[in-house]
């Protein structure tokens, strides 16, 4: 797959949760595209956080769409004070 596909950092940046195999997980996607580009086995705010740090081109994220899970509102302000 990562020979065939190229996944961007998006500008804006959709977070929420699924409910998969008895776990709630945290679930990124490109709004603008209407595409999923992670789905992480957690949605912890350590493991959102870690992975939102590790985005290539970060700073291409001008606007992140989420819920009102405080894990993400806080994983967000951590990576874009």
């Amino acid at each position: 797959l990562d020979a065939t596909v190229r996944f961007e950092t998006p500008r804006v940046l959709g977070l929420d949760e699924m409910h998969l195999l008895h776990d709630m997980r945290c679930i990124l996607t490109n709004v603008e595209a209407r595409t999923v580009i992670g789905l992480l086995p957690t949605r912890t705010k350590d493991v959102v956080y870690r992975h939102l740090l590790m985005l290539p081109d970060r700073q291409k994220v001008e606007l992140v769409t989420m819920d009102m899970w405080n894990p993400y509102r806080d994983a967000v302000r951590a990576v874009w004070p």
